[in-house]
């Protein structure tokens, strides 16, 4: 049976290669070489499993991806979490597959699949009994001007410097406050099994359309606590910050890959309209978020 789509398969690269361009070979690493030999077997595994049934496959590199190569196609990545949120930065209407290569070092909270269990769900593809789920994402505009890319995770909005305040103005629902923090925080339900649920926010099924909000570290002086610290994004409604800071923030979108510089008075609405991601998951998917969750619970209940 063949997939009507054609796929395009994803790899990185593993640490062992990106240390060994950067900086010639190491001293002998066992931790590194296992971690690139898992992610090396996985890369083959996959790839005999697709040819198996004769698919039509394109291979990528992460650094090489871009909006046309995905379009119209299943898009298959080997690697990690990070791989996915790459690869979903460029997808506007296809399917994400993630495939956890080395599942003993990457949590992979978002991967389907790993080199074990990737013929047995890729047979599901082929026979279209696959659970398919739109997941929401996060789309950004700045000074009424959208940016191209859609985090599928989460956004952050910080100093440039790790170490100064993040001074901004917080809009939402007719209610406005002024903030320092360390930067404000915006995820996803998919997202909210990272950052933003270590940063004390909350878990959310995948289905849930709701953006979350919170204001990482905040500031009290003698005053009122600020209003607008931590709070849901309804499916429908934006979230709109006003930059403070003089000598310039960012915005990241999943992680430090992605950014958009922020001068002063730069205006940014947040919201959820844009189309969602066409994700495919497993059964297990949603157990290992759970898990996910009670251990950064048994972090907080300890700190």
């Amino acid at each position: 049976m063949a997939f009507k789509q054609s796929v395009l398969l994803v790899r990185k690269k593993s640490r062992l290669q990106n240390y060994q361009e950067k900086r010639g070979m190491p001293r002998k690493s066992i931790e590194l070489q296992e971690a690139h030999d898992a992610h090396e077997a996985c890369f083959t595994a996959v790839q005999n499993a697709l040819k198996a049934h004769q698919e039509s496959v394109e291979i990528c590199d992460r650094a090489d991806l871009s909006a046309h190569k995905v379009k119209d196609r299943l898009v298959v990545t080997i690697g990690g979490d990070g791989t996915m949120l790459d690869a979903s930065h460029h997808i506007h209407d296809g399917m994400l597959l993630g495939v956890n290569s080395d599942p003993a070092r990457s949590v992979g909270a978002l991967c389907a699949a790993t080199a074990q269990t990737f013929p047995s769900l890729w047979q599901q593809v082929l026979e279209e009994q696959v659970k398919v789920s739109p997941v929401t994402r996060i789309g950004v505009m700045v000074n009424g001007h959208p940016l191209p890319t859609y985090a599928l995770n989460e956004i952050l909005i910080a100093h440039k410097n790790p170490a100064a305040t993040s001074r901004y103005q917080i809009s939402f629902c007719g209610r406005e406050a002024e903030h320092k923090s360390s930067g404000i925080w915006v995820s996803t339900a998919a997202g909210s099994t990272g950052s933003m649920l270590s940063a004390g926010g909350h878990l959310q099924l995948l289905h849930d359309k709701r953006l979350q909000y919170l204001a990482r570290e905040p500031y009290f002086s003698n005053h009122a606590v600020p209003d607008l610290l931590v709070g849901f994004l309804p499916e429908g409604e934006s979230l709109a910050i006003l930059s403070r800071m003089e000598t310039g923030g960012y915005l990241y979108f999943d992680g430090a890959h992605h950014m958009q510089r922020l001068p002063i008075n730069a205006r940014v609405t947040i919201h959820s309209q844009v189309p969602p991601l066409k994700l495919i998951v497993d059964a297990e998917l949603e157990e290992r978020r759970f898990q996910i969750s009670k251990l950064r619970e048994q972090y907080h209940q300890h700190h």
